[in-house]
């Protein structure tokens, strides 16, 4: 049971990341004037809750001991990144994620009310 709400939280996380990434490129005003809100928002509790999104904590607690066993305290991006050999400092992940944030939320703004 679990183990079905894990990949259903992780698959939702992936989908929801990449809407973050590529949503701007919807051509729908209704869809910008979400995102213009929706980005902020998920970037504030990005930065308050210590780089960690509140899906990544719903995926750790689900996944409980077994989390804990393998030690990874990684976050749901660079545990995507790493998958693929990609190794990049945590700081500079920030630092990366922050800029495209960012440039999606200059994206909709502009095609909202421009």
């Amino acid at each position: 049971m679990n183990q079905s709400i894990v990949k259903s939280i992780h698959t939702f996380h992936t989908l929801l990341s990449v809407y973050l990434l590529c949503g701007w490129m919807i051509p729908s005003n209704g869809n910008h004037r979400f995102l213009t809100l929706f980005v902020p928002t998920v970037y504030v509790n990005w930065l308050i809750d210590d780089h960690r999104c509140t899906f990544t904590r719903l995926e750790q607690y689900f996944q409980g001991d077994k989390k804990k066993e393998e030690n990874q305290e990684a976050g749901f991006i660079q545990d995507k990144l790493k998958h693929y050999n990609i190794d990049i400092s945590e700081k500079k992940l920030n630092i990366i994620l922050t800029f495209i944030t960012y440039h999606t939320f200059l994206q909709s703004y502009y095609r909202s009310f421009y």
